[in-house]
């Protein structure tokens, strides 16, 4: 949600002289983008230490790359096979961390018996599962570990069905979790984002989840090339991803948060998470059209657990635009 795009850069201050020192060390990177990544982590370390003067006026580079994945509130996908009662169950009720080992044992049981494909199935509903308890169940400093363990079972279910979709998917969505507020982690994850998210596509054009995923990462990267020097991606296949996917899933209330959360990022809010204000007609329109699909989100939100997570952050961002009289008056009750 748009007051968590701005994370606190302090996190990242400890371990930036080392990451700076084992940079210089390393000869095999291109000339280009070893001095680039060099002089992006001197700048962070100075911004966040409060170094020099000439560095101050970086600190806008310092925030915004560590905003490179605004948008993680992916909607998921079911796993290719069912899956047991119980972690279902489990899931609905919030019990992400139970369901996720549930899946988890099973997918290995599946894997030692070489039945690939419901292993498969298995370990990618516990790389969802593992990541939506790192993102809402636990304080900031554990989260990462969840993410990680995400990763590794989502790698381990394109291993052993390198044609699940659901796969793919839930790695782009580990990856983009595990980069979060980590910039330099982000700058070499980002092509793998993007690609887990286009091969899931092909292998299942109708997986809503995947084009959110790839539309949030084109509509982050516009965002952040606006304030620094960084590969922009395209509004235009944001725009036709957000569409697809709220065609293939208009009554899921996670696409409907997704979706405006993205025109927000694209054409209503600055880097910071601010909206632009009220004397732009375009910024208004997008304000307007993002508060009619957060209200669409709270009137398809179901009891289960994790639509009722996108409830309260769909909620969060209503009060948020709802501060600005222009969007107020002219949307729709």
């Amino acid at each position: 949600m748009c007051h968590q795009f701005v994370l606190p850069s302090s996190s990242l201050c400890p371990a930036l002289p080392a990451v700076h020192s084992a940079m210089r060390l390393s000869m095999t990177w291109t000339r280009g983008l070893r001095s680039k990544v060099l002089r992006l982590s001197r700048d962070l370390w100075f911004v966040c230490r409060g170094g020099p003067a000439e560095f101050v006026g970086r600190r806008k580079k310092c925030l915004a790359v560590t905003t490179l994945f605004l948008l993680v509130g992916l909607p998921g996908t079911p796993a290719a096979a069912p899956i047991p009662d119980e972690a279902q169950l489990l899931f609905d009720r919030g019990r992400f961390l139970e369901s996720a080992e549930i899946c988890e044992t099973l997918g290995s049981k599946y894997e030692r018996s070489g039945q690939t494909k419901p292993a498969s199935a298995s370990l990618s509903f516990a790389a969802w599962a593992f990541a939506i308890h790192g993102q809402h169940r636990v304080p900031d400093t554990q989260r990462i570990r969840f993410y990680e363990r995400a990763k590794t079972l989502a790698a381990r279910a394109i291993k052993l069905d390198p044609t699940s979709s659901d796969a793919h998917f839930q790695l782009g969505f580990a990856l983009t979790l595990v980069s979060h507020g980590r910039p330099l982690t982000a700058w070499w994850n980002r092509n793998l984002i993007k690609e887990a998210f286009e091969k899931a596509i092909d292998l299942n054009p109708r997986s809503a989840g995947a084009h959110i995923g790839l539309a949030a990462w084109h509509a982050v990267n516009i965002a952040i090339s606006r304030v620094v020097p960084w590969p922009s991606g395209s509004r235009d296949v944001a725009v036709r991803h957000y569409e697809t996917a709220l065609r293939l899933a208009p009554e899921e209330s996670a696409v409907h948060r997704a979706y405006a959360e993205g025109l927000l990022a694209l054409d209503a809010f600055d880097i910071l998470g601010r909206f632009r204000g009220c004397h732009d007609h375009d910024v208004v329109q997008a304000g307007i059209r993002a508060r009619q699909h957060l209200a669409l989100a709270l009137k398809l939100a179901t009891e289960k657990a994790y639509s009722q997570i996108q409830r309260d952050e769909a909620t969060k961002l209503l009060e948020q635009l709802d501060a600005y009289d222009c969007l107020r008056q002219r949307s729709p009750s």
